[in-house]
């Protein structure tokens, strides 16, 4: 009995873990082919999963937007992608598309740097070069400093927006509402930091120093709330910016 339970569960484990990659053999063959995978193996037998970083490169049309990458709306639509050479995009959705032109085909929704999403016709941009072949390493993942003091990105990449693209505006506005929310918490948790020494003053030694130190301990999350409402504040500026000058920024 036990061999047999075991038996239906290896079966069961080895249908859902297939059912749960795509790959291009499959798509060349498929009939009614959809659905949501985890990974996608490609004809020369790469794997690329969700989580996995992958790198954008040129444009294989022209040198201002992409022929296979588009960036999503916020109102979930489809516009043109600006060109963003070398940057890294996170995998987040694999799914499978049908178009006239190549059939069924592997589509991967990703999300760029600056959090905004993009749709990649996964094999047509590695045949065409528009992604670069291979996932990124840990090593390879660039880390852009940024000076929240000085209201602009240390490092950053910008592209030339659509003129009727207001998504650097919708992002400015998000920024600023976040900083004015770490601002509140940063006053809430700085004013408990003060009632908390004030009783703690009051109580017997054990507990003074017990309040002493969870009011040390609230005042440095005063600080953190308080250094996060001016990198908000930044952020907000810098999109702001980009907005007016017709930008879009893809990295910070």
């Amino acid at each position: 009995m036990k061999m047999i339970l075991v038996t239906l569960l290896l079966i069961v484990t080895s249908l859902t873990s297939s059912a749960q990659t795509l790959t291009a053999e499959y798509l060349k063959t498929a009939k009614h082919a959809r659905g949501s995978f985890e990974k996608y193996i490609t004809a020369d037998s790469t794997v690329y999963a969700i989580g996995d970083a992958i790198t954008l490169s040129t444009s294989s049309v022209n040198d201002d937007t992409y022929r296979h990458v588009t960036m999503i709306t916020k109102d979930g639509g489809r516009m043109d992608m600006p060109v963003a050479n070398n940057v890294d995009i996170v995998i987040k959705h694999i799914r499978v598309s049908y178009t006239d032109s190549f059939g069924y085909e592997c589509l991967i929704e990703a999300v760029l740097p600056s959090s905004f999403r993009c749709l990649v016709s996964f094999d047509q941009a590695l045949l065409s070069g528009e992604v670069k072949k291979g996932i990124v390493t840990s090593q390879d993942v660039e880390i852009d400093a940024y000076n929240p003091l000085s209201y602009q990105p240390a490092a950053s990449i910008m592209v030339k927006a659509d003129k009727n693209d207001r998504s650097m505006l919708l992002a400015s506005g998000l920024a600023l509402e976040k900083a004015k929310k770490a601002k509140v918490a940063s006053l809430c948790l700085a004013t408990t930091a003060g009632v908390l020494y004030s009783i703690g003053s009051t109580r017997p030694q054990g507990e003074r120093e017990f309040m002493s130190g969870l009011a040390f301990a609230t005042g440095l999350a005063s600080i953190v709330a308080s250094f996060s409402s001016i990198h908000q504040i930044g952020r907000s500026g810098a999109y702001l910016q980009a907005y007016a000058n017709g930008y879009i920024i893809i990295r910070f």
